[in-house]
């Protein structure tokens, strides 16, 4: 016994593992919404949902030092809601409506595993792509105020599966970005060919999908910012379109303030409604102490051609105010007003107004 204590130790100290690092996040939310309908129509709820500030989740992170500068990496992120699995609200600050909760599971994530180095960086897997960081260039990031969830930036994009990015070391400040998805041909065959008992998936056999390049210019000196990406999805499925979104930001911070500036544009072949689009933000955070507020003003004007004589404009005003009880603990309130023109029946969103509160706690 004694002497396999003495290998298992010998073998530990000349054994090579890679690091692996556990972060998360806790960000439960309390809500009230209140949306107006088209025709005039007005509902109200009050909920525990999640995400008002941060995405819920806990992320495996590894890395393994290959030697000559060459670094190993993975990381795997899972969503889930920060509240109990068997209730029945919480489908997001974003959204304010019912749907059963995920406490831990498939509740999505970024996925990916990599090489790092002097060339810079390569990720295979669901990355983040280019797009999101432009996105997310708000006080809001992606969560309730942005105007993510309400496309008020174009289509959102966070991550695709099937993705191969690369990003540059830092030239002079500026650092480049590429991901590119891979398409997938159809084959109303393939399945049946491969045996499946299930007839109807049988039936559709392969999808076609289009692929995606996203790519991003990023620049950062001292108070200034500025960013640049341009998402292309080729056509794929009768349910795909050719689309294509650039969008563009800067900042630039003067002391405890930073002012933020961007916009967007976005079309899709032939024309596609909620596609054809182009918008702009302004926003500012302000820290005084412990405390930082926000607020944002974010437009989008409809290009779509068959709403030319009531094009279905959208905006969304947002403010904040976050609390730092420490490094890893935060407090915070958020209220946001979405408006959409031209609508008149009762299964579309004329208006929403939501004001909410919560805790963010991060390890």
């Amino acid at each position: 016994m004694k002497k396999t204590l003495v290998a298992l130790a010998a073998f530990a100290a000349t054994a090579s593992f890679a690091d692996v690092t556990l972060t998360g996040t806790f960000d439960p939310t309390v809500i009230k919404t209140s949306t107006t309908y088209g025709a005039g129509a007005v509902g109200n709820q009050t909920n525990m949902t999640y995400n008002g500030r941060g995405t819920s989740q806990i992320t495996f992170k590894v890395s393994e030092d290959l030697g000559g500068g060459l670094t190993a990496i993975a990381l795997m992120e899972n969503d889930f809601q920060a509240q109990n699995k068997e209730d029945q609200y919480g489908k997001g600050a974003d959204q304010g409506a019912p749907a059963a909760g995920i406490n831990f599971g498939s509740g999505g994530g970024e996925i990916y595993t990599g090489l790092t180095g002097g060339f810079g960086t390569i990720k295979l897997g669901a990355p983040n792509t280019p797009t999101l960081s432009t996105q997310a260039a708000n006080p809001f990031g992606t969560k309730l105020g942005s105007g993510f969830g309400e496309g008020i930036q174009g289509t959102a994009h966070v991550r695709q599966s099937q993705t191969v990015n690369y990003t540059s070391p830092v030239f002079s400040g500026l650092t480049l970005a590429w991901g590119h998805t891979f398409g997938v041909n159809s084959d109303a065959n393939a399945s049946a060919a491969a045996g499946a008992a299930n007839a109807a998936i049988a039936a559709g056999g392969v999808t076609q999908v289009g692929a995606v390049d996203d790519i991003g210019a990023f620049y950062a000196n001292g108070p200034v910012t500025a960013a640049l990406t341009q998402y292309k999805a080729a056509a794929g499925a009768a349910n795909t379109v050719n689309n294509v979104l650039t969008s563009y930001n800067a900042s630039y911070t003067f002391g405890a303030a930073k002012v933020m500036v961007g916009g967007h544009t976005e079309s899709a072949v032939s024309g596609t409604s909620g596609q054809d689009n182009s918008g702009s933000f302004y926003a500012v955070t302000y820290t005084t102490g412990a405390t930082t507020f926000m607020g944002q003003i974010a437009k989008q004007s409809d290009k779509y051609t068959a709403n030319a004589a009531a094009p279905q404009n959208k905006g969304i005003n947002g403010l904040g105010v976050d609390y730092a009880l420490s490094k890893n603990t935060t407090v915070y309130a958020r209220y946001s007003q979405y408006n959409v023109d031209n609508q008149t029946v009762n299964t579309t969103i004329k208006q929403q107004t939501k004001t909410a509160a919560g805790v963010q706690v991060n390890f």
